[in-house]
Formats: C-alpha cells, sequence, structure tokens
C-alpha cells in the first residue's frame, strides 16, 4: 500500500505495482495506484499498462484502465478491455498523476468473479 504515490521516471524501465480488493470495490485503499511523473517540456507522451495473468483460474483475466491528471483535472481516460492499456498524449511541461487499476477491483456489480490481487507493469516515455 505504500508508498501512496510512487514516482516513475520518464523514458526508464518499466515498474511493477500491484491492486488488491481485499478492503472493498471502487475506491477503496490500494483498488488503485498512484504515479507520479514530470515532463520538463511540453511533448508527446506514451502511457503503457499491461496486467500480469495471475494464477486463479476462476478469477477473469487482467483489465487495466488509467487516468492521468494535472492539478486535479483529467487530461486522460484509458479504458479498453484487454489485458492491457496504452495511450498517447501531448502533454505540457510540469507534474502529473497516473492512476492505474484494474476494472474488477472498482466495478461495483455483484455478479463479477473479482480478482484478489492484480499486478500490472507500467511503463511512461516521451
Amino acid at each position: 500500500m505504500l508508498p501512496i504515490y510512487t514516482p516513475i521516471a520518464l523514458n526508464a524501465e518499466q515498474l511493477t505495482l500491484c491492486g488488491i480488493r481485499d478492503f472493498g470495490t471502487y475506491n477503496k485503499v490500494s483498488n488503485r495506484r498512484f504515479l507520479t511523473f514530470s515532463l520538463p517540456q511540453a511533448g508527446l507522451v506514451s502511457v503503457t499498462v499491461i496486467g500480469i495473468p495471475g494464477n486463479d483460474p476462476l478469477a477473469q483475466e487482467p483489465d487495466p484502465d488509467f487516468v492521468i491528471w494535472r492539478q486535479g483535472n483529467v487530461e486522460l481516460v484509458a479504458d479498453e478491455i484487454g489485458p492491457s492499456e496504452q495511450a498517447q498524449i501531448t502533454l505540457g511541461a510540469g507534474d502529473y498523476l497516473l492512476e492505474i487499476y484494474d476494472y474488477s477491483h472498482v466495478d461495483p456489480a455483484p455478479t463479477l468473479v473479482r480478482r484478489n490481487r492484480t499486478c500490472m507493469t507500467v511503463s511512461v516515455t516521451g
């Protein structure tokens, strides 16, 4: 669960973070993970989040999604269905927050077979 905000360097090796649903769904502790990055100048940024399949045969495959925030405003939402998520966006210079999560940790549907833990690799290039 800690750190709450994990720094990720632009064009560095990918990081692996895990989210859990132990404390409930949607907006609970560790359902979503937060990364921070800074851009020294405006430019095209590519974010890739890949879900790592687990060993629970009953749970659905990972479906990572992400949101890019700047100063409390949403810059981009990437929420397609699938085991990975990738998007490109032109961003201005400054500090950003990258929120990542597995859809099964935030979907309130009671019939969904949820993944207990989802690990995801994350990279930010630009």
